[in-house]
């Protein structure tokens, strides 16, 4: 911010962008150049809030989700890649990205951060997880249990190793990179990587072979849904008599939470990173 400053060190010589002195008056005069700064740093900070650095411009009322890029805040994701399980990329906003503009209900499913797959909120004791890897991967997931993106950034931000970014499959490679032996698929931060590696690997099992037998499914492996263009993962952590199954995800709005689903609705298999697969 450049400020010209001519004249002869007179008191009615200081003109910050064209603004005369009126009259001598020394209030005056500190009224019009307080004015006048005020003006050209909002001017530096994109045009009154309505472009430039800050995005798009601030939405009426200081509604959350800044059109635009918005600004660093700390609410939920949109993005569209990483997990997918939002909407439109871009820089975050308070309580949503801001990639297409709009607001979100702090912790929401709705608008485009809605591809959390449907099912309900799980409480309630853990059964026996038993050992193995996968099983100790679920305890340190359980661990994190009710950190958010709006209520604790920094350990979110851990998750995702300092991006800002969808971090359900994030969630799970570190839940597996803390458990003993390490992760076998390395740090993904995409559905497609761990799904992929599951595939490439023979360590995949369909949606439909665990409908038949929900029996099969085992602490740790984890649940994919890939549906139109949008996914997620979560940790399984136990099956129920009705036929569904317990998960515990991260990304789960802005949250790490326990949840029960269905055999439908997108799911579209199991990756059980190790340990024997089902009918081998």
């Amino acid at each position: 911010m450049n400020i010209n400053i001519s004249g002869n060190n007179q008191m009615g010589g200081f003109r910050p962008g064209g603004f005369g002195m009126m009259g001598g008056n020394p209030m005056m005069m500190m009224m019009q150049m307080m004015m006048q700064l005020m003006q050209m740093m909002m001017g530096q900070m994109g045009g009154g809030f309505g472009g430039g650095p800050m995005g798009g411009g601030m939405s009426p009322g200081m509604n959350p989700g800044f059109g635009g890029g918005g600004i660093p805040g700390g609410g939920g994701f949109g993005g569209g890649g990483g997990c997918g399980c939002g909407g439109g990329g871009g820089v975050p906003g308070f309580n949503g990205f801001g990639g297409r503009g709009g607001s979100r209900s702090p912790g929401g499913y709705g608008g485009n951060d809605s591809y959390v797959p449907g099912g309900n909120s799980q409480a309630g004791p853990i059964g026996n997880l038993g050992q193995g890897q996968g099983a100790d991967a679920v305890r340190w997931a359980l661990g994190k249990e009710g950190i958010s993106e709006s209520n604790n950034p920094g350990a979110v931000r851990a998750i995702s190793r300092g991006r800002w970014q969808p971090w359900c499959a994030d969630f799970v490679s570190q839940a597996y990179a803390n458990s003993p032996g390490g992760s076998p698929f390395g740090h993904q931060s995409s559905v497609a990587g761990i799904l992929g590696w599951g595939r490439n690997n023979n360590r995949f099992f369909s949606a439909g072979a665990a409908a038949g037998n929900p029996q099969m499914l085992r602490p740790g492996d984890i649940a994919t849904w890939k549906s139109n263009g949008k996914s997620h993962v979560g940790l399984v952590t136990g099956i129920n008599e009705n036929g569904t199954f317990n998960t515990i995800e991260g990304n789960t709005g802005d949250a790490v939470r326990r949840r029960t689903h269905s055999f439908g609705a997108g799911l579209t298999g199991f990756v059980r990173p190790r340990g024997q697969m089902p009918g081998r």
